[in-house]
């Protein structure tokens, strides 16, 4: 079996706790160890929580994962973990089924997520912050006030003000909270504010079926990208839309996969859309 490589597609401005993980690799020495020990702790369960998987379970896959656990070579613990998906019943023992997890995994995290009762959010975007380029410092900012406050200024506000009394004598670097206070500092309140008035477009299908459309949009040549921050803004049933629209990659074509929409109950809506003529 070829080794799968983990889904490190990562989306500018989310707080993914792959891209969290894959940099933190390269500045370990530069945190504090118990931050790095919750974060690592809860990052494991939050994988565990959302499914998420890399080498998934397999008759020629379990040998292979099994044989690795017996090995167990040097570093492979500081990058996947084994765990076994207990299919169908999770009281029978006969049916777990090993399989690994790639710390480097693409998972996105909201402000409302619970690790089994953990809230990690601050954390998570404290430690996203501090890794974000500071010439991108700004766009950060203002991508999380829509995705996560829903461009609620004032509640936003409050939350950086805790966020670096919190962890600016951690690990939150100077330029990193003399950036964030000059954000707040610009004249924001009224251009949000006037955001927060515009009535959102009632979407009066699913989660999956709003996001099954702009992908067929996308992919009959109607749409350049998809808006995902724009559909989050302005409609209904769009809360987590952008994990529903976060690919996984197909081992052999390297293709995107959308499986959170196209699950094996789901039946496609917007599939007999027609490609976009280039003939005008």
């Amino acid at each position: 079996m070829k080794k799968i490589k983990p889904n490190t597609n990562y989306q500018p401005y989310e707080i993914d706790t792959g891209f969290i993980n894959s940099e933190l690799e390269l500045v370990r020495e530069e945190y504090p160890s118990d931050i790095m020990t919750i974060f690592r702790a809860t990052l494991m369960t939050l994988l565990t929580q959302k499914n998420i998987v890399t080498i998934p379970f397999s008759e020629e896959n379990a040998a292979i994962i099994e044989q690795l656990g017996r090995q167990n070579p040097p570093g492979l613990w500081d990058l996947t973990y084994f765990r076994f998906w207990y299919q169908n019943n999770p009281v029978e023992a006969l049916n777990q089924k090993p399989y690994i997890t790639h710390f480097n995994e693409s998972c996105l995290i909201s402000k409302n997520e619970e690790i089994f009762g953990f809230d990690s959010f601050d954390l998570y975007f404290a430690l996203r912050l501090n890794l974000t380029d500071l010439m991108q410092t700004f766009n950060f900012l203002d991508y999380q006030l829509g995705k996560n406050f829903e461009n609620n200024f004032a509640q936003f506000k409050v939350f950086l003000e805790q966020l670096i009394r919190k962890y600016k004598h951690l690990f939150l670097k100077e330029a990193v909270v003399e950036s964030v206070v000059s954000w707040l500092g610009q004249d924001r309140q009224t251009m949000f504010d006037k955001t927060q008035e515009l009535e959102k477009i009632e979407w009066l299908g699913t989660q999956k079926e709003l996001a099954e459309l702009f992908l067929e949009l996308k992919r009959k040549g109607w749409l350049k990208d998809i808006p995902i921050k724009l559909i989050q803004m302005y409609f209904t049933e769009s809360n987590s839309i952008d994990q529903v629209l976060n690919p996984y990659y197909d081992r052999l074509s390297k293709l995107p996969t959308y499986e959170k929409i196209f699950t094996p109950k789901y039946k496609p809506k917007f599939d007999t859309i027609r490609n976009k003529s280039t003939d005008n």
